[in-house]
Order: structure tokens, then sequence, then C-alpha cells
């Protein structure tokens, strides 16, 4: 959401007073802005002067377990996946390709393990202790990777 002042404004254009500009937000006299691109977040960048895409997290639901098991997945940063149940092993690729340039690029996925279950992440990966966590039968996680430091969130 985009707030100008107290007022929320609606995605499309916002035209407000008349002036030569601003030097910052707050100094706002003339404003256009156009609709987010790809569900992106617009946010004031003060180095550009200007109002730009920011890209914000969307959720993509995967099924790895189906009558054909997936062995692997491609997932992009800036997306939040959803694995479903998983009772085997998935190897996790990133997709580098799609990381923006000057953003962090943060992978991240959730799952409820299942007999058997087990992620293989890049090698270049690692753990806030060394090693991946050991997964537990019934117990949801989640896994949020940034700078390839892996943060896992376990919940039962």
């Amino acid at each position: 959401m985009l707030y100008y002042g107290n007022n929320l404004v609606t995605p499309g254009t916002l035209r407000t007073g008349g002036g030569t500009g601003a030097s910052s937000l707050n100094d706002l006299n003339d404003c256009s802005i156009s609709q987010p691109a790809n569900n992106d977040v617009l946010v004031y960048d003060s180095s550009e002067n200007a109002f730009v895409n920011t890209p914000s997290y969307t959720l993509a639901k995967i099924p790895v377990e189906t009558a054909t098991p997936q062995a692997s997945v491609t997932i992009d940063p800036y997306k939040m996946y959803s694995f479903g149940t998983l009772s085997r092993s998935l190897t996790i690729v990133f997709n580098t390709s799609a990381e923006i340039q000057g953003y962090v690029a943060q992978y991240c996925f959730t799952f409820t393990c299942g007999t058997n279950g087990a992620i293989t992440l890049p090698q270049t990966c690692l753990y806030n202790n060394g090693s991946a966590p050991e997964l537990v039968a019934g117990r949801t996680y989640e896994f949020n990777i940034s700078n390839n430091l892996v943060v896992v969130g376990e919940f039962y």
C-alpha cells in the first residue's frame, strides 16, 4: 500500500498540488505514480528522487508429491513456495537469472515433513550451526535463504 499524507493511494495515477517537484517525499508538491508492475510495491528512492518498483512476495504452490514425484525443483527469488507434504528427498535449485541487480535475493519455501522427507540445498548455502537440521515427520518447516545464509523455522 502507498500512502500520501494520511490518505491511502489506490493504484493508478496520483496528482496533487502544483509546483516544481520535491527534494524529498515529505516535500512533494507534484507527483505522478503509475501502476506497479508484476505485483511489485512502489517505494520512494531518495537517491533517484522517484518512485521505483520493488519486488514483493507472491505465494506459489508446487505439489512435489504427485503421481510422478519430482527429484528437484527450481525456485525463483522474491516468492514464497509451498511444497505441501514432502515424503522423499528433494533438491532445491535457485534461479539466479531471476535475481534483480541491487536487491538482495531471498529464496523462501515451506513444507510439512512426511516419512523420509529431506531437502538438499546448493553447496554454497550455510546453516547457522554448520549443518542442516534433522527433519522430523509431522513438523512443518520454513526455509529463508539470503546471501546463501539459511534460516530454518520448525513448527509443531
